[in-house]
């Protein structure tokens, strides 16, 4: 590209990027746009805003988040670290701390592979921050006494957690780890946290509960994938509480009251971890899982509040009545290649939801005794 017959080519210096070039006396002249390295600006007023420009180094010092708040007074501000900043501080002995009372939103660059220690403590009213995916370790008291804190969502590189790393974060409502290997858990890692629930990837949620590490929360510890439910269950009903959370509890295989078969009788025997006060629960999903071969007569006969049900490929035999007068149901997924055998009314006053069937099957359930009568209904897994 040129400009007055100047080449023009994008490059960077000294945190700086040229982007325009004219003529002036025969000069060569710049026009310079800053690349930032860390950027606070004022929630309340966007215009107030501070900008210091990546240098020839990748780490974020405490003297430059100091510079920043120093050209920004007043409170309710965001920062935005920018793509030159691989650390935030480098240890112990050098740390990099945004400690204010004012910092209520945070946005990390995803070429961020460390956090030091207490980056973030003392930030109370700090609501809404990303962890980058490069990360893996929470580092001791990295997020100690963010109070405001609602939501944290941990990366699957992460396999260590510091001690005291979210002590005092009273405000959680949720804690979600992508790692499917528990990571390594300091002392009082989750102290105060306002019991909220920890969602781990349904093919880990044994590995947790079998963790040393995470023994003291096991009773937190839930399934995060809404249609999963791991090896050894045979029933996950899941809650949306009246606080917004997606809560699930589940049944063990050796809980049913006979083998293979789930009655109405072990759907409605309490088998919950949850404190019907803090979580109302105002809908219900359903998963049966794997070690379940029979739905009996009646099992979820009127429940009112259940929307969808999942059936793992090993049911062979749906009773009478199953789901009858479910009417606020909106789907059934039923992954059984071979259509189980169905007993009357078993999805009668069903809401006319769709039945999902495995692709291959669709036209084997539609011609099925008791099936027939549904085929309209009847669609392929997507």
């Amino acid at each position: 590209m040129k400009y007055n017959n100047y080449d023009i080519t994008k490059m960077y210096y000294s945190g700086y990027t040229v982007t325009a070039a004219y003529s002036c006396g025969g000069y060569k002249v710049f026009e310079e746009e800053v690349i930032p390295k860390i950027t606070i600006t004022k929630i309340s007023n966007p215009s107030k805003t501070y900008t210091i420009a990546c240098n020839n180094s990748s780490k974020l010092s405490q003297a430059e988040v100091d510079e920043c708040y120093s050209a920004i007074t007043g409170c309710c501000v965001e920062i935005t670290v920018g793509d030159c900043v691989t650390h935030i501080g480098s240890g112990a002995s050098d740390m990099t701390m945004f400690e204010s009372n004012c910092v209520q939103k945070v946005n990390l660059p995803n070429t961020l592979q460390y956090i030091g220690p207490s980056s973030f403590a003392e930030c109370w009213s700090l609501t809404d921050i990303n962890i980058p995916s490069g990360i893996t370790r929470i580092n001791a008291t990295t997020f100690s006494n963010c109070t405001s804190l609602s939501a944290i969502t941990l990366p699957s590189r992460i396999t260590e957690i510091g001690t005291y790393a979210f002590r005092n974060c009273s405000g959680l409502t949720s804690i979600t780890l992508d790692a499917t290997t528990p990571p390594t858990l300091g002392t009082s890692a989750f102290t105060n946290t306002n019991n909220c629930p920890i969602f781990v990837p349904c093919s880990s949620y044994n590995s947790y509960n079998a963790s040393s590490s995470w023994n003291s929360y096991k009773n937190r510890i839930f399934v995060k994938e809404s249609n999963c439910i791991p090896s050894g269950y045979a029933l996950k009903r899941t809650y949306i509480g009246s606080n917004g959370n997606v809560v699930s509890t589940l049944k063990p295989c050796s809980g049913l009251t006979t083998s293979g078969t789930l009655t109405q009788t072990d759907v409605n025997t309490s088998n919950d971890r949850i404190s019907n006060s803090y979580y109302s629960a105002n809908t219900y999903n359903v998963v049966i899982g794997d070690c379940v071969t029979s739905i009996a007569d009646s099992t979820f006969r009127t429940w009112p509040k259940l929307e969808t049900v999942t059936i793992y490929s090993n049911v062979t035999s749906i009773g009478a009545n199953a789901f009858y007068g479910c009417n606020k149901l909106t789907s059934i997924t039923i992954n059984a290649t071979t259509p189980p055998t169905l007993g009357s009314d078993a999805f009668y006053n069903t809401n006319n939801c769709p039945i999902y069937v495995p692709a291959a099957s669709v036209d084997a359930y539609k011609s099925a005794s008791n099936w027939s009568s549904i085929a309209s209904r009847i669609q392929a897994i997507t």
